[in-house]
Order: C-alpha cells, then sequence, then structure tokens
C-alpha cells in the first residue's frame, strides 16, 4: 500500500508526456495485495503454521492418563500462556473423581461432546503402542496429538519474563490428521504432474516406462500414494487408512534385510511425526525406483 501511495506522487509529479495509465497502477496494486492474500490463506488450508490467517485462543484439551499424572500435566498447562479455556481428564479405568469426565472406552464420544482440539497422552501411564492404537482409532477426528513426559522428563521453562513457565511436550504430528493428508495429497498430484513433464530424464532413472507411467497414473487418480507403509510388518497398517505406497517408509533406510519390528517402527515413526520435507527427500532419494 505504501509503495502504491509512493508511485502516485511520483506519477502526480511527472510531466504529462511521461505519465502513463494510472488504472495500470491501481489493477497492478490490486493484484498485489489479492495475490498475497491468497497465497497466504492457501498455505494456510494446506496447514503451513507460518502463514496462519488467524490465532486459537480458545484450545481445549483432553489428558488421558492416571489420575495423578493427568492432574500435574492440567497444573502445568494453567501456568502456560496457553490459557486453555477447557481441560478434560480421563483415565485407562473408571475413576469416581469431580475432575474426571470419563474413562477411555468413552474417548470419542468426550472429544465430540466437549469439542476436544488437542489430546494430550501422558507417557508415564500410557505404552507408545497403545497411544498408536488410540491416534488411529481416532484418526476422524481433527485433533492435535500430543505427549507429555513422565515427571523426571519433563522440561519447564520460561520463553517470556512475563510468563512463569510453559510446558514442552513432545509434538505428534499425526499421518492421519486432515491437514497432514491434504500435504500428502498435494505433493502427490505436484510431483506427478512435474514427472510427466520431465518423462524423459524420469525413464533414463526408470527404464520401466510401463510401471512408471502406471504408477503416476494410479497417484493421480488417488489409487495409490508415492510414499506409503510397508505392509511387511506386524502392525496392521489399514488402520491409518493410507493408500498403497509405490515407495515404502522402510526404504529410505537403506537396509536390505528387515526384521519385523524394524518395519513396525520406521512405520510407526513415519506416521507419528509426518513433516512434508521427509516426503520430498524420500522421492528424490528413491526416485530411480518409482517405476517398481
Amino acid at each position: 500500500m505504501g509503495g502504491t501511495i509512493a508511485i502516485l506522487v511520483l506519477y502526480a509529479l511527472l510531466p504529462e508526456s511521461y505519465r502513463f495509465s494510472r488504472a495500470m497502477i491501481l489493477l497492478g496494486s490490486a493484484w498485489a495485495i489479492a495475490s498475497l492474500v491468497g497465497y497466504r490463506y492457501l498455505f494456510s488450508y494446506l496447514g503451513w503454521k507460518k502463514f496462519n490467517t488467524g490465532t486459537t485462543n480458545d484450545k481445549r484439551f483432553l489428558i488421558f492418563g492416571s489420575l495423578q499424572e493427568a492432574e500435574r500435566v492440567s497444573n502445568l498447562l494453567r501456568n502456560t500462556t496457553l490459557a486453555p479455556c477447557f481441560i478434560g481428564i480421563i483415565t485407562p479405568e473408571k475413576v469416581s473423581h469431580a475432575a474426571v469426565i470419563g474413562d477411555i472406552s468413552q474417548i470419542e464420544e468426550i472429544i465430540s461432546i466437549y469439542d476436544i482440539n488437542e489430546v494430550i497422552f501422558c507417557a508415564l501411564d500410557i505404552p507408545s503402542a497403545k497411544i498408536i492404537d488410540l491416534m488411529g482409532q481416532l484418526r476422524h477426528k481433527e485433533v492435535d496429538y500430543k505427549i507429555a513426559p513422565p515427571e523426571s522428563l519433563s522440561i519447564i521453562g520460561s520463553n517470556s519474563i512475563n510468563t512463569s513457565g510453559d510446558i514442552y511436550i513432545l509434538n505428534i504430528n499425526s499421518i492421519t490428521l486432515k491437514k497432514n493428508k491434504r500435504k500428502k495429497r498435494f505433493f502427490d498430484v505436484i510431483s506427478s504432474l512435474i514427472l510427466i513433464l520431465i518423462l524423459p530424464v524420469a525413464i533414463i532413472f526408470n527404464p520401466n516406462v510401463f510401471k512408471l507411467l502406471r504408477n503416476i497414473f494410479f497417484v493421480l487418480i488417488g489409487k495409490r500414494t508415492w510414499i506409503g507403509l510397508n505392509p511387511n510388518g506386524t502392525m496392521d497398517v489399514k488402520t491409518y487408512n493410507l493408500r498403497e505406497g509405490v515407495l515404502y517408509a522402510t526404504d529410505f533406510i537403506g537396509i536390505k534385510d528387515y526384521t519385523f519390528d524394524l518395519i513396525d517402527k520406521a512405520n510407526e515413526a513415519y506416521c507419528r511425526n509426518f513433516k512434508l520435507s521427509k516426503e520430498i527427500q524420500i522421492f528424490i532419494k528413491l526416485f530411480g525406483s518409482l517405476g517398481r
């Protein structure tokens, strides 16, 4: 806006013979503003936090763990700058206490009834395998996941002299979140279109042209995805409701002989902490395997 005003001022000072269309100045400014706003909303829609279009001040938390540990995490949350408007506690088993709003068997109903947007798992009480299972069970719920480490491992500090302290808990960026599924699908489509444009180069690295074209077609129509889970482990990959992958999360490790345990750990790590940058990294490193 400041630039537009400066240009118009200079425009008024120029001789008439040097002046150009004022409409072009105004249209150019309007286009610049519209495109910047449009890009911000697009990136915000794709879930890029740096391009958020607003802030959320009414976060509603659900803490899952034993009563003692859940209350500890609850107290820590209240001393942060988050200012949560609601904190609910559920326990592995039924407990009669004013702070407990239910048990684990009611978690889906509680998330819907109380409009929960963030679930915190207490690592002291809940095994990691159980956390993974619950994340898969709640894949249809648009909630964020976090893990609160045990008290001995908690990191409590202050980011500002105006705050009493913040709780730092491990963020779980699950592949089942809608924003991550949008990112993954966006990458699949864009990368497939790029492959079509550079097909002569892609064929050099993937001599099986038929399989490469087949994979590109299946990814474009949404039947497959470029990076998926290795189905040869013991965990049920259908829990995550992901498309069949051309490449596997385990391929990035570069080990030829996988054990079931290693496959499961690689699959879990990929699902728990999805990153678009890692998706691109796997795609580039295994570029020569896209036609398998």
